[in-house]
């Protein structure tokens, strides 16, 4: 008995910090999705529905 209660007490900080951890990689993945999503015009800053039919079989370049 005495040996199943002191192996609760050390099982206890360890599933806390777990959670700690985990509630904290998964704020920080949520917040970094949020600011993608924020930036996003600052990171592609072009128009996704304009096309340019005339150019559409060229080769790439460093015009594209």
């Amino acid at each position: 008995m005495t040996q199943q209660l002191s192996e609760l007490e050390t099982l206890r900080p360890r599933r806390r910090r777990q959670r700690v951890t985990s509630l904290t990689v998964g704020l920080t993945l949520v917040a970094i999705l949020i600011l993608m999503a924020l930036l996003a015009p600052l990171i592609a800053p072009f128009d996704p529905n304009v096309q340019t039919m005339s150019s559409r079989l060229l080769a790439p370049s460093a015009q594209h």
